[in-house]
């Protein structure tokens, strides 16, 4: 298991390993409660509709629409969440992410697109398959 030091998390050779022989790796302990709950915050807020997002950048992933209430949304999208909230821009899991994309794919990554989601409940229709 990999560990933290500051805002590095350490990708152990086993988690190393795992991920250039499956494509994907399970990574523990890459942030802590608090600042899960930092973040929560603010995608809470989004997901509320308290940070304005205009036009198709907040949508329903199934359906394409936008515009309408989000409480029908099958998956709720926001996508560039950071354009429309500047002050989240280098926030605590971009600069894990960031140490941890490093290792896994080489230095010079960095971060392209960003985007929130919230499949509701009990909605068959709220499918968005893992992906690579």
């Amino acid at each position: 298991m990999g560990q933290r030091i500051g805002d590095r998390y350490v990708v152990s050779d086993g988690e190393a390993e795992r991920f250039a022989t499956d494509g994907y790796v399970h990574l523990r302990g890459v942030l802590t409660d608090d600042e899960v709950d930092a973040i929560e915050v603010v995608y809470d807020t989004f997901m509320r509709g308290e940070i304005d997002v205009p036009g198709k950048d907040r949508n329903d992933m199934v359906t394409g629409e936008h515009g309408s209430d989000p409480s029908n949304y099958a998956i709720f999208n926001v996508m560039l969440p950071r354009r429309y909230h500047p002050e989240w821009q280098g926030n605590v899991f971009e600069r894990v992410g960031l140490s941890i994309a490093e290792q896994l794919c080489g230095e010079g990554m960095v971060l392209d697109f960003d985007q929130l989601l919230a499949k509701q409940p009990g909605r068959d229709d709220a499918v968005f398959a893992w992906h690579q």
